[in-house]
């Protein structure tokens, strides 16, 4: 989520359906609300033990391979925003974006590769973002 402004996510919310209730709660929050999102995430990533170099680049990637569909019909409307929504389909694409942006060895892809398909890192999203879309009602 760090690619873009918050009111982009929230234009992305009004604008598309949007498939996980992860993204529902986050991209529908405030901007000072999705802000107090990425920090209560990686608390809980950090909680997990979650390495430290993958919780950023799970703040970025999970949007986009969770909301894939809904992305590409915004990026139609609003091609401006094609270089920071990159196209991501799977686990195994997200990892391969990442990896490659942060130029990570073969075993932090991996590792990361694990972390996107156990499920685990959507969940603490949806969690955290649940939990300060409750508050702010």
């Amino acid at each position: 989520m760090h690619q873009l402004p918050p009111e982009v996510w929230n234009q992305i919310a009004r604008e598309t359906t949007l498939a996980s209730p992860a993204a529902r709660a986050a991209f529908n929050l405030p901007a000072e609300k999705q802000e107090q999102l990425l920090e209560n995430w990686a608390k809980a990533e950090t909680q997990a033990k979650t390495p430290s170099w993958a919780v950023i680049p799970l703040q970025e990637v999970m949007p986009l391979m969770l909301e894939a569909q809904a992305l590409s019909q915004f990026k139609a409307k609003h091609p401006e925003f094609l270089p920071a929504l990159p196209e991501v389909n799977s686990p195994e694409e997200a990892a391969a974006l990442m990896s490659r942006e942060r130029q990570w060895s073969p075993a932090q892809r991996s590792t990361f590769l694990q972390l996107l398909q156990s499920g685990q890192p959507a969940t603490r999203w949806q969690q955290s973002a649940k939990a300060l879309h409750a508050s702010s009602n």
